[in-house]
């Protein structure tokens, strides 16, 4: 059975900030280990690129709320 983890931060991919890429490599690194990781973030709003968005984007939950 995977151990279950939850990541609530306003800064996370794909932000262009060093907080964004701490919890990104934090996520990659439990994923890589087994486990099952989902992150409640925010829109994105922090140096933004066309291409970052394409690379990862954000899928809504709960009508739009999150």
């Amino acid at each position: 059975m995977k151990k279950n983890i939850l990541i609530h931060s306003i800064a996370f991919a794909p932000d262009g900030v060093s907080t964004a890429y701490l919890y990104n490599d934090l996520v990659l690194g439990f994923k890589n280990r087994g486990y099952d990781v989902s992150v409640l973030t925010s829109t994105p709003h922090y140096n933004i690129t066309k291409e970052s968005l394409e690379e990862q984007p954000l899928q809504k939950k709960f009508f739009g709320l999150l």
